[in-house]
């Protein structure tokens, strides 16, 4: 019987349930499709001299952890999310700074609540249009302009779109369990759609170009809310 897995040189006893390494930077996941009862995986870089983008970085061995709850690869050289498609009880996601475009994979990840894409190319927010459990979503400096696919998602509480090109809030008018919205450096303009939103308690417009009278609009119908970097 093995007594340890080794993984860019840590040893990992073969029934670990969480993998939470600082700094470790390793050739593949290859290894850790040994931990059959793996829960959760955190890969976390804190060094300033950030790993090469270039290297490939497959996610495939993680295909049959199905215990898998937590996935977090920021900052590391992942290219896409096939490998999490099966994923059922994934919860939380964090491939911000990374080279993923595409959230397909995630379409049938239904447990999933917490998804962090922020400063990648993903576009498109189509495949979490179905996540009722969704509660944290940030795609802060990415190329997503279009809010549609989340206007059904009840339980969605903190949204940030800080340096996207979004303009228009409309599909947000309905997230009645939102409570915290970044838009620094956004297209946006008119507020409208967030008077209905009885929830919202902190709002950050640092860097937009919001008319004083779409502010005092919104304080009135959303008493206490703090603005953050209002003009």
């Amino acid at each position: 019987m093995v007594d340890h897995i080794n993984f860019a040189g840590v040893a990992l006893a073969p029934d670990a349930t969480v993998v939470d390494l600082v700094n470790v930077v390793p050739a593949g996941l290859e290894p850790l499709a040994a931990l059959k009862h793996l829960r959760e995986l955190r890969l976390v870089q804190t060094n300033p001299h950030r790993v090469p983008l270039t290297l490939p970085f497959d996610l495939a061995p993680l295909a049959n952890l199905r215990d898998l709850e937590t996935v977090a690869l920021p900052k590391l050289p992942v290219r896409d999310l096939n490998g999490l498609a099966g994923l059922q009880r994934l919860q939380e996601i964090d491939v911000s700074a990374t080279l993923v475009e595409d959230l397909e994979p995630l379409r049938r990840c239904r447990d999933l609540r917490v998804v962090r894409v922020r400063d990648t190319k993903v576009e498109h927010l189509d495949p979490l249009e179905e996540l009722k459990r969704l509660a944290t979503l940030d795609v802060a400096h990415t190329r997503v302009t279009d809010l549609a696919p989340l206007r059904n998602l009840p339980s969605l509480e903190c949204l940030d779109l800080e340096g996207t090109a979004v303009a228009d809030l409309s599909p947000l008018g309905a997230l009645h369990a939102l409570s915290t919205l970044h838009l620094g450096r956004t297209r946006v303009r008119d507020l409208a759609p967030l008077q209905r939103l009885s929830r919202l308690h902190r709002l950050d417009l640092t860097g937009t170009s919001i008319d004083p009278g779409e502010l005092t609009r919104l304080r009135n119908a959303v008493p206490g809310i703090a603005i953050v970097g209002a003009p």
